[in-house]
């Protein structure tokens, strides 16, 4: 199931009407906390098309958390940024993505969260190490993303393990009777 944004987000957020794109309002760099709709399955790959500007400083922030986005309006409400104020907070994982690696509009980034606990980052289709360590996959965790500083959206896009996933998912082996012969037969969704 594709993930999408959930209705809890920063006020300086607005979703599109499919909630798979979030994208910053132009007169602010904070106020950009926004969560997947449901938690990540482990060793799911969530792929991110990025927008920048260069009206700001600073970049995204990317993390996890085990605490359903849904309950934040009742502790307070979505706080202006995650770095400093979520990762105080028990339950929150954020790292900040390092400017120069997103440098530029149209960035591409793949997250992983592996069964042993490890947020992978891939940018631009290189694998740029663990973003985050020790993270307790027994637990849900929603995608956390702060579209914050240079970066001013956010849209989920299909990974190329996803689109080879759904390829052999919706791929037919007929075997003719009496015959050693394979036909392949790709399935258009």
């Amino acid at each position: 199931m594709a993930l999408r944004f959930h209705p809890c987000h920063g006020s300086a957020i607005a979703l599109s009407a499919s909630q798979t794109c979030a994208t910053r309002g132009p007169d602010t760099y904070h106020h950009g906390l926004c969560f997947s709709d449901r938690p990540l399955c482990v060793n799911e790959r969530v792929g991110l098309q990025l927008r920048v500007t260069t009206d700001w400083a600073g970049a995204l922030r990317v993390g996890v958390t085990s605490v359903d986005p849904a309950t934040l309006t009742s502790q307070g409400g979505v706080p202006s940024e995650a770095h400093p104020h979520l990762v105080k907070r028990e339950g929150f994982w954020v790292r900040v993505i390092p400017e120069r690696l997103l440098a530029s509009s149209g960035c591409h980034l793949v997250l992983n969260l592996t069964s042993l606990g490890q947020l992978q980052l891939f940018v631009n289709g290189h694998h740029k190490g663990a973003l985050l360590l020790g993270l307790p996959v027994r637990h849900r965790l929603w995608l956390l993303l702060d579209i914050y500083g240079n970066t001013d959206s956010a849209t989920f896009v299909t990974t190329d393990a996803q689109l080879k996933a759904t390829t052999n998912a919706h791929t037919r082996i007929n075997i003719a009777a009496g015959s050693l012969s394979l036909k392949l037969e790709h399935l258009h969704t």
